[in-house]
């Protein structure tokens, strides 16, 4: 019943979360009490960024190319 569920790779969907929360705490909550440390989570979101559009050009996580795609747009 739940198997497309099962087929996910629920680790690479956790760190684009993980990602994608850096970017958005580097770029105001962070920034805002302290600029540098604001850029150093901007700079590693960004390259966890790169290299899940990478792993997500390979088709991970869905089967789908039109879900993959939608989640690193």
């Amino acid at each position: 019943m739940f198997d497309h569920l099962r087929r996910l790779e629920w680790p690479t969907l956790a760190l684009l979360v993980f990602c994608y929360v850096l970017w958005g705490l580097g770029t105001t909550v962070v920034a805002a009490a302290w600029l540098p440390a604001g850029i150093g989570l901007v700079v590693v979101g960004a390259a966890l960024h790169s290299s899940l559009t990478h792993v997500m050009l390979h088709g991970h996580p869905f089967r789908s190319h039109f879900w993959t795609a939608a989640l690193v747009f």
